[in-house]
C-alpha cells in the first residue's frame, strides 16, 4: 500500500516537474536579457529580463549639485559589450516603439519635461540607428538635479523584437553649469547619469503559468488518487468473487442431478408394467413369479418322462 502510494506520488511529481520545465523552456525561447550601464558609473551594471513583444520604457535621469545649463548624451542600444558604442549594430533585439507617447500625429517614441530639447532619430527613417541622442542647451539653470531622485531628462520607448542578449550604454558627452562666480564651466564630473528600464509585459505573454502549475498539481493530485484506488480494489474484488463462485455451483449440482435422475428412470417402467400386467404389481415381482412357474412345469415334465421310461423298461422285462 505504502509502496504503491510512493510510486504514484513520484510519478506525479516527475510529470508536474516536466510540465513546469516545458513551460519555462517555452518562455526562455522568447527571452531577452538586457544589461544597462552608464559611462559615469561603469561598474554599476543592472540586468533586466524581457520577452518578445514586451514594451520597454528607458528613462535617463541626472544627478548633480551644480547649476546645470546644458546636457548632451548618447544612449547606445543593441550593443554586444559594455561600453561599446556602435551606431549600426548587428544585434536586433530592440527597436523603437513608435507612437508610444501621445496620440494621433503628435504621438512619438520619446518625451521630455524640458523645453527646447532635440533628439535623434527624429523619424522612422532613422530607426535603424542603434543610438538615441538627446541634448538641450539653456542660458540658465534648468531642472532639479540635486533632488533625491534626480532630474528625469528624457524617456524613450522600445519593443523587444527578437530573443537574445544586448547592452544599453548611456554615454555622457558634455555638460555645462554655472560656477560660483556665475561663469559657465564644462566638466563631465559635474553630472552623473542613471539609465533605468521599465518592462511592460505583452498581453500575449504568460506570466503566471510557469510558477502556478508545478505548485498546484503535485499537492492535490497524489493525495486523492493513491488513497481511493487501493481501498476499493481490496474491499470489492475478494468479497464478491468467492461468494458468487462457491454458492450457486454446489447447490445446483447436488439438488438437481440426484433428484431428477431416479424419478425420470422409474416412471416409464412402472407405466409399462401396469399396461402389461393387470393390477398394480411391480415389474420386478412379475419377472420372478413367471420364472419359477416355468421351472416347475419343466421339472414336472422331466419327472413324467422319466417315470414313463422306467415303466416301459419294466414291462419289457416282464414279458
Amino acid at each position: 500500500m505504502k509502496k504503491l502510494t510512493s510510486v504514484v506520488l513520484a510519478g506525479m511529481l516527475v510529470t508536474a516537474g516536466c510540465a513546469g520545465a516545458l513551460s519555462v523552456s517555452a518562455d526562455d525561447s522568447q527571452k531577452a536579457t538586457i544589461k544597462v550601464v552608464d559611462s559615469s558609473a561603469p561598474s554599476e551594471v543592472t540586468t533586466y529580463d524581457a520577452y518578445v513583444g514586451d514594451k520597454i520604457e528607458c528613462v535617463i535621469s541626472g544627478y548633480s549639485q551644480e547649476a546645470v545649463t546644458s546636457v548632451l548624451t548618447s544612449t547606445y542600444i543593441n550593443q554586444a559589450d559594455i561600453q561599446q558604442t556602435v551606431e549600426y549594430s548587428d544585434i536586433n533585439v530592440l527597436g523603437y516603439a513608435d507612437g508610444y507617447y501621445g496620440e494621433g500625429e503628435a504621438a512619438a517614441y520619446y518625451t521630455s519635461d524640458f523645453n527646447g530639447y532635440a533628439v535623434r532619430p527624429e523619424s522612422a527613417d532613422e530607426y535603424d540607428r542603434d543610438v538615441f541622442g538627446f541634448c538641450y542647451i539653456h542660458g540658465q539653470t534648468s531642472g532639479d538635479y540635486a533632488s533625491e531622485n534626480g532630474q528625469v531628462m528624457v524617456k524613450f520607448a522600445m519593443e523587444v523584437l527578437e530573443p537574445g542578449e544586448c547592452v544599453i550604454y548611456t554615454d555622457l558627452k558634455d555638460v555645462t553649469y554655472d560656477n560660483a562666480e556665475g561663469e559657465i564651466e564644462s566638466s563631465l564630473e559635474a553630472l552623473k547619469t542613471k539609465t533605468t528600464l521599465t518592462v511592460i509585459p505583452s498581453e500575449e505573454r504568460p506570466t503566471d503559468e510557469p510558477t502556478e502549475e508545478p505548485t498546484d498539481e503535485p499537492t492535490q493530485t497524489p493525495t486523492e488518487e493513491p488513497t481511493d484506488i487501493p481501498t476499493s480494489a481490496t474491499q470489492q474484488i475478494p468479497t464478491e468473487t468467492p461468494t458468487s463462485a462457491t454458492t450457486p455451483t454446489p447447490t445446483q449440482a447436488g439438488t438437481v442431478a440426484p433428484t431428477s435422475a431416479p424419478t425420470s428412470a422409474n416412471t416409464p417402467s412402472n407405466n409399462n408394467s401396469s399396461n402389461t400386467n393387470s393390477g398394480n404389481t411391480s415389474y420386478s415381482a412379475g419377472k420372478v413369479a413367471t420364472g419359477e412357474s416355468a421351472a416347475a412345469v419343466i421339472f414336472a415334465l422331466c419327472a413324467a418322462l422319466a417315470a414313463g421310461s422306467v415303466l416301459a423298461f419294466a414291462r419289457k422285462r416282464v414279458k
